[in-house]
């Protein structure tokens, strides 16, 4: 049998009620360096071998309350997520070093914490976390965020649907090295701190649905690394985006709603948002962005479940290269669309039946996805589509598959997702090796 010295690592899953674990000769295993023990009974606190570096006891329950916890001088990283009893003696017991709670396959080092005992949780932060890089508070219900002074190396922090968080700590500008900062679902938050604009390295900020939120900040441009910025507030309180945004040059994602009625941007064409991606939900953006902000931009994506018709003037998004229309209520495909000279990608998906014509570009089109109730006039598709290597569609019915498939020289992949199709015609010749999925 081999030495219980060589085994390095132990991962144990319980059943849904608890399970016995016991290894009595845990501590003389000196090669474990990883110990992941989920859903199980203890009797105490297991005695550990010095150099283990992953302790991980996630929802375990103990048959006599701990007195005393011995963790190795070596470990780095603690997951005591539900495992108040363990904790609670770790408070009462003086940690000098820096210790992690959590540990992801990102190998960032991670706290998630499922307490509902707040002070708890901030007597702990105070004791042994000046070295942690992500916070996962999610889902806690909290009023009032940590003091980020005690966390000055902080790169991703989480507090996503935390439904009675009303304040930020003004410590959270001392991060200069955070680029992740989600609120998302924070329903009570109204305002930030001003101190949160001083977030230089910042690359992702999510608001969406802070839907009491007063107020956005005003410095919001001081952001000047932002690349995904989610304004979906849903908040009626913001109907304007402040002018500080056109400062954001390298910003990639614009997450906006229908709330927002005003957009301020120069029209400058060196002071502009440099976003060359925007994400909008609702039709409305796009009729009032100016025409150089629209010229800058090469994927857009409008998500907006309302709107039937869309304005013809997609000719000032001369550049795009990728459009994507989520518009359930959608009739038919805008008129500007066969302008658009660039256009590598275009995917439309809609409950209703679409109204599908010459004007498509299918001469740059690489891929085309088509997902709706009936496809009408598909078979009157214009036959320049020697670009074309991606047809996906979905559709109740469509009458005829168009012959022009077949002369696709370059197309590689059809997919027909719940078509119901009459007639379908593929000359045999065709040049490539087709893939046809149903």
């Amino acid at each position: 049998a081999p030495s219980t010295t060589s085994i390095e690592g132990i991962m144990f899953q319980g059943e849904e009620e608890a399970s016995d674990f016991s290894v009595p000769c845990l501590q003389e295993m000196d090669g474990l360096r990883l110990l992941h023990v989920q859903d199980a009974k203890f009797e105490g606190f297991p005695h550990l071998p010095e150099d283990l570096k992953w302790l991980g006891l996630p929802n375990c329950q103990h048959f006599l309350m701990p007195t005393s916890v011995s963790i190795p001088k070596e470990v780095t990283v603690l997951d005591l997520h539900d495992n108040d009893d363990v904790a609670n003696v770790l408070l009462n017991k003086c940690i000098s070093r820096s210790m992690v709670i959590f540990f992801l396959p990102s190998y960032n080092i991670y706290l998630e914490v499922h307490m509902t005992n707040f002070h708890l949780l901030i007597n702990l932060l105070h004791q042994v976390f000046d070295k942690l890089k992500v916070l996962y508070l999610s889902y806690m219900r909290i009023t009032i965020t940590p003091d980020f002074s005690m966390m000055p190396c902080l790169v991703k922090a989480t507090f996503e649907y935390c439904i009675q968080l009303v304040e930020v700590d003004e410590s959270v500008g001392q991060l200069k090295s955070l680029v992740w900062l989600s609120f998302r679902g924070c329903e009570k938050l109204e305002k930030f701190p001003d101190t949160i604009c001083q977030l230089t390295s910042l690359e992702f900020f999510s608001l969406n649905h802070c839907c009491n939120l007063l107020y956005l900040p005003k410095q919001l441009g001081n952001m000047a690394s932002l690349k995904h910025l989610d304004l979906r507030t849903r908040s009626r309180h913001i109907r304007s985006l402040p002018d500080t945004i056109r400062k954001l040059h390298v910003l990639e994602h614009l997450l906006i709603d229908g709330f927002i009625r005003e957009i301020s941007i120069a029209s400058d064409s060196e002071d502009l948002v440099a976003a060359s991606k925007i994400i909008c939900w609702s039709a409305y953006i796009l009729d009032v962005l100016p025409d150089p902000c629209c010229r800058r931009k090469i994927h857009l994506e409008l998500i907006d479940y309302t709107v039937e018709e869309l304005s013809p003037n997609f000719i000032r998004w001369e550049n795009l290269e990728l459009l994507i229309l989520k518009c359930r209520s959608l009739k038919s495909l805008p008129v500007g669309i066969g302008q658009l000279p660039k256009l590598k990608v275009l995917e439309v998906y809609s409950d209703n039946h679409i109204l599908v014509d010459d004007a498509l570009p299918l001469a740059s089109i690489e891929k085309l996805v088509l997902k709706c109730a009936v496809l009408q006039y598909f078979s009157s598709f214009n036959k320049k589509t020697q670009n074309l290597k991606h047809l996906i569609l979905k559709s109740k019915k469509i009458q005829v598959l168009p012959d022009w498939i077949g002369s696709s020289s370059k197309l590689e992949n059809l997919e027909l997702r719940g078509c119901k199709i009459m007639e379908s015609k593929v000359p045999a010749d065709h040049s490539n090796t087709l893939r046809i999925a149903f």
